[in-house]
């Protein structure tokens, strides 16, 4: 992306591409979740189009946001899923 000028796209690409490895992911730590986290980092980094254009910023930052969002969830997700099976 950056090779073509395409410096805008960086962040939405890197978001889809981690989103879709954890689909694989799925099968190493036989968690079904992984496809539910999965969707919705490719949703994020496809969604992250329009509302970047909508609002006028950059796709990094809604990207960000988003992922972030989403990363943490999961994070908190795992940590209670961990406690209760604990």
């Amino acid at each position: 992306m950056i090779k073509f000028k395409r410096t805008d796209y960086v962040a939405p690409w890197i978001a889809f591409i981690v989103g879709v490895h954890f689909f694989w992911l799925k099968s190493v730590f036989n968690d079904s979740s992984l496809y539910i986290l999965g969707i919705l980092l490719v949703g994020v980094a496809l969604i992250s189009f329009f509302i970047s254009k909508k609002l006028n910023v950059a796709n990094s930052a809604i990207t960000g946001i988003g992922a972030g969002t989403v990363l943490f969830c999961f994070a908190i997700l795992g940590w209670t899923r961990f406690l209760i099976s604990s």
